[in-house]
């Protein structure tokens, strides 16, 4: 017969510790407002650890009106977007390791979804990166939501400009190694396209201030033959192109492919440039010109706003900017 392990208690923690159940309580939700001793905090801690002991989410809502809970929503944005990715790892990391677990939601087409999550979850916070977060944050609040934040998973602020940046970036390393005429190439991926477009109307307007000129853009498929024809046709159509910025590296190095197969060298017939440095970049033949984004940075500066939030300050600056320009072979 099986032997069942009772969990363990605060009061287990407190009789092996030699301190008071309010102690306990005191050392694990790291109150603010009571002065514990450091070797106290150890003990505690100590043998919260040997017991393995875990607070019970119930009671610790109960006893706060909330869980400490915090969602991240990634809204439609595929769960292969390598800068989202390094945003949600870093961000849950951090608000993990200060006890908040993280719960990520994604690819959810209807944003009430969302609000059914949060009616179930309680979260102190939800976290979204789906602009259509506003409409709803009424909605978020009133299931038990007690903050709610749209942001840019690149930027870590809503409405942010990081296409502008990103073109700014991409066009002048462009213009000063002598290119004029630039191409725009869309993703394979559709879930991507609202962002591309507006990374593409972007780099069209930072063109015309710079004296630069932005021009037909081409859509690669999943089949390497139909992006190959489609390219081909593109570059009859616009002989003059001598660049070309990918919407990221994913987009860039299909680029640097279907290229190759139409006999056209890289950086000497045409320039490509990226988005993401994703760690294939560097091994792509020529190496892949792109744009890093400090998205670690920016979940450190979301996170600890919300730390602060719960009475946890944590200090972290917002990143000055939000791309560093990696040059390598490609352009």
């Amino acid at each position: 017969m099986a032997t069942q392990h009772r969990r363990a208690t605060s009061a287990d923690v407190a009789r092996a510790s030699g301190v008071s159940r309010a102690t306990v309580s005191f050392v694990l939700n790291n109150t603010p407002t009571q002065s514990i001793s450091a070797a106290t905090r150890a003990r505690v801690l100590e043998a919260a650890r040997e017991l393995n002991y875990i607070p019970h989410a119930a009671g610790l809502a109960l006893a706060k009106g909330r869980t400490d809970t915090v969602v991240l929503d990634l809204g439609t944005t595929p769960f292969s977007s390598y800068q989202v990715g390094e945003f949600a790892e870093e961000f849950s990391r951090i608000l993990e390791e200060h006890g908040h677990p993280v719960v990520v939601h994604a690819r959810a087409q209807d944003p009430q979804a969302l609000v059914r999550l949060t009616r179930a979850t309680e979260p102190f916070a939800v976290v979204s990166l789906d602009p259509r977060t506003s409409a709803i944050e009424a909605e978020l609040r009133a299931a038990g939501a007690t903050m709610v934040e749209q942001i840019d998973a690149l930027s870590a602020v809503a409405a942010s400009d990081w296409a502008r940046e990103a073109a700014l970036l991409q066009l002048g390393h462009l213009s000063a190694t002598g290119r004029r005429a630039i191409g725009f190439v869309h993703p394979v991926e559709t879930a991507y396209r609202s962002e591309s477009e507006l990374k593409h109307v972007a780099a069209i307007e930072v063109a015309q201030e710079i004296g630069a000129a932005v021009g037909p853009a081409v859509t690669l498929t999943p089949d390497r033959d139909q992006s190959a024809a489609a390219v081909r046709r593109w570059l009859e159509d616009s002989p003059a192109l001598d660049a070309a910025i990918a919407f990221n590296d994913e987009t860039a190095l299909a680029l640097l492919a279907v290229l190759s197969d139409l006999g056209r060298r890289v950086p000497d017939d045409i320039a490509v440039i990226g988005t993401d440095d994703v760690p294939l970049a560097r091994y792509a033949t020529p190496p892949l010109t792109t744009l890093r984004a400090r998205s670690r940075e920016g979940a450190a500066y979301v996170a600890a706003r919300l730390l602060t939030a719960m009475d946890r300050p944590m200090e972290a600056a917002m990143p000055p900017h939000i791309f560093d320009l990696v040059v390598r072979g490609s352009a």
